[in-house]
């Protein structure tokens, strides 16, 4: 332990039942912040951390919100650590603040996406969560808070609380290690066969329909963790055209096309080609898997890899020396700045938006006259930025409107 004693933390740990005092309540909370610091965490502490990130103590608030956004690459954050319970309860609490607080559930989704699963059982048990999740959204009437067997005990206490099933996906919030992303190209490629079942039933039409959507759904979350290296990108490609050509429903075929618009790389662009072209030769066919909405899926993706790497090669990205662009735009450092800007905005593009953004903060320093510029606009974009921090949605909303 780094900062609490190991015969003090019994002492800390009997100050958390007074989290509720209106007299002690920060006794709990000094107790939570030390613990969780030394990294100990329970439910119970975290559940006292998350209440920090609302409170209207400036100074608890703080010092809870350096823990939960920690990130060091000496210090790896680790779901064996944390415990499934505690990564439940955060989930839970970053649902809550879905509807509630967006400073709050920035925070915890910082925390999150600095937090490694590294162990098998705790992908698994998020993933039956979502196979749940998505089965009760079809079927209203489906009740999640039944007893279950210990195998799905957590589907019933997790859905237990007032978290609403239409909030978003908890799968890929939080990294995989290098083994456990092999296990979920795994998973791809099998279609997810063994997350097929809902309370032993495994052919009726409403679970067979449910599944379908379960794997859009994770397919659908999966850009994030398919843009690191070059040889998991690839084997995520590979995985994902086999479940492509091996599965016969479209929302699958629709989701993956959409997906493999994220990883523009030369194999999903030579991929996406194939594929429309193949399109295009069987179209009228009867048996053909290429329906309008996959051919538009297919479509969409490859433009938007075009798109993404011309972006890549635009001034504002590729000048690390700024001189450049400043004499380029006619010495106009506010054209300048702002072209800076607009380089910062595209999050999938692997490790191009920390460049940009560094670009900008160099910039800045270097013209302080920007400064008041930067200030006015960060506060126009952030001014009601006090509830909801994205909107609720769905595999339908997510293929309708969102990128590529």
């Amino acid at each position: 332990m780094s900062w609490v004693e190991l015969k003090a933390r019994r002492l800390l740990e009997s100050w958390l039942k007074w989290k509720n005092s209106n007299e002690l309540s920060t006794f709990a909370y000094h107790a939570a912040v030390l613990l969780s610091n030394s990294n100990v965490w329970s439910i119970e502490i975290a559940t006292i951390m998350c209440d920090i990130l609302c409170s209207d103590n400036d100074h608890f608030r703080h010092r809870a919100e350096i823990i939960f956004r920690l990130s060091s690459d000496k210090d790896v954050r680790t779901s064996s650590t944390l415990g499934i319970d505690v990564l439940l309860t955060l989930f839970k609490k970053k649902v809550h603040y879905q509807l509630t607080s967006a400073s709050a559930k920035l925070t915890l989704n910082q925390m999150m996406v600095n937090t490694t699963l590294d162990m098998q059982f705790h992908p698994e048990t998020i993933l039956w969560l979502e196979r749940y999740r998505i089965h009760a959204l079809i079927n209203p009437k489906y009740c999640l808070n039944k007893p279950r067997p210990w195998a799905n005990s957590y589907i019933s206490s997790y859905f237990s609380t007032d978290i609403p099933i239409d909030a978003c996906s908890c799968v890929n919030l939080c990294r995989l290690s290098n083994d456990l992303v092999i296990y979920m190209y795994d998973m791809i490629a099998s279609g997810f066969f063994v997350f097929l079942e809902i309370d032993g039933d495994t052919t009726s039409d409403e679970v067979l329909e449910s599944h379908t959507q379960f794997i859009a759904s994770v397919i659908l979350t999966l850009f994030n963790s398919m843009n690191t290296i070059d040889d998991t990108r690839r084997l995520a490609v590979d995985a994902l055209m086999n479940l492509f050509d091996t599965s016969e429903k479209e929302a699958v075929h629709q989701a993956i096309a959409y997906t493999l618009g994220y990883v523009c790389s030369k194999q999903t662009h030579e991929t996406l080609l194939d594929r429309i072209l193949l399109a295009m030769t069987t179209d009228g066919d009867e048996d053909s898997t290429y329906c309008n909405n996959v051919l538009i899926a297919l479509t969409s993706s490859y433009a938007y890899c075009d798109v993404v790497t011309a972006a890549r090669t635009e001034l504002a990205r590729i000048r690390k020396d700024t001189s450049f662009l400043v004499e380029t735009l006619a010495f106009d450092h506010s054209q300048c700045y702002h072209a800076l800007i607009g380089a910062t905005a595209y999050l999938f593009i692997y490790d191009v938006q920390q460049s940009s953004e560094n670009n900008v903060a160099e910039f800045i320093e270097e013209y302080p006259d920007l400064l008041p510029i930067f200030t006015v606009e960060l506060y126009n974009s952030i001014r009601h930025f006090t509830t909801k921090v994205l909107p609720v949605v769905d595999n339908n909303y997510v293929l309708d409107y969102g990128y590529p």
